[in-house]
């Protein structure tokens, strides 16, 4: 595939020029790298019944964030980190989730409820804990690439500033919770809205072959 600069849209809100940069040069490099077979890749060892895929658990793909960042990572942080992968996963891949449950618009946020129900005794302290790589090896090389690339941008960020990113306007976020005004703590925010977002918020040319 050639290797060429795409343009970027203008920035969206909250969103720096640095970020941005970071993230196109990102997507250039895994659609380069993996695009002929993102499917396979980013599903080895994942299950597949009646043709269908079936995405990772979130808390594993939670664990694999705390095993990188040796623990080191608050409940909120993990929540929105996972969204963030969430939906670059659906940018790359054209619309194929990474997790299989939905994202739900909370008052501080997109949400995945079983992280959030699984870690939150631990309040806004670090999780911890010890996880072994061994875990790991069946997620897919895209995914793997995925997660590091969003710890590498996001993961300096506190709860609060990830929270932040996700509430500006024309967020899915702002979308379903405030636009729309569901506040019911289990209104799903939709993967197209999600896709659509990260699409729109780096959007490159078209071409797939021209990054």
């Amino acid at each position: 595939m050639e290797h060429m600069k795409r343009p970027i849209s203008k920035p969206t809100q909250g969103v720096s020029m640095k970020a941005i940069k970071i993230v196109t040069r990102f997507t250039c490099f895994i659609r380069n790298k993996y695009v002929d077979s993102w499917k396979r890749r980013l599903y080895k060892g994942a299950v597949v019944e009646s043709g269908e895929i079936i995405m990772y658990d979130p808390i594993r793909v939670t664990e694999y964030l705390l095993y990188k960042k040796n623990g080191r990572l608050t409940p909120m942080q993990v929540i929105k980190l996972v969204y963030f992968a969430h939906g670059w996963t659906l940018k790359l891949t054209k619309g194929t989730p990474l997790i299989n449950e939905s994202i739900e618009a909370w008052r501080w946020g997109p949400v995945v409820r079983s992280i959030y129900d699984e870690y939150k005794h631990h309040g806004n302290e670090f999780i911890g804990g010890k996880y072994k790589k061994k875990r790991f090896e069946k997620f897919g090389d895209l995914t793997t690439a995925v997660l590091d690339r969003i710890l590498d941008v996001y993961g300096h960020k506190n709860g609060l500033e990830l929270s932040a990113m996700t509430h500006q306007d024309d967020t899915p976020w702002h979308k379903i919770y405030v636009d729309q005004k569901q506040h019911a703590g289990d209104a799903v925010i939709p993967d197209d809205l999600i896709e659509e977002y990260f699409n729109r918020v780096l959007r490159v040319k078209s071409n797939d072959r021209d990054c």
